[in-house]
């Protein structure tokens, strides 16, 4: 059934790709809460935290691609895409927690 509405978007040659589609929603998920945390930041002025959370997680995610995508190919690529959104919320949570105190 879920190739049916895959089809009904995109064409037969990318139907090998919706089986990724779903471990990206965790991403999505982790980027959605993080978006809840920045308003803390925004609201205090210290948007130079954006920067910093931004550049932690971008060398992690070179890592990451680095040490996960020979070991597991595309499945690698998305494993480190997740755990960069899960670091990056987990900055934007503890900046928030040090901004409210």
């Amino acid at each position: 059934m879920r190739d049916v509405f895959i089809l009904l978007k995109v064409n037969e040659a990318f139907l090998d790709a919706a089986k990724f589609a779903p471990l990206f929603g965790f991403s999505v998920l982790f980027s959605g809460f993080s978006m809840m945390f920045s308003n803390n930041i925004l609201v205090s002025g210290k948007t130079y935290f954006y920067t910093i959370r931004s550049i932690i997680a971008g060398i992690a995610a070179i890592l990451l691609n680095i040490i996960l995508i020979p070991l597991y190919g595309v499945f690698g690529a998305i494993y480190a895409t997740i755990l960069c959104a899960a670091l990056s919320l987990s900055i934007e949570i503890y900046i928030s927690e040090v901004i409210l105190s």
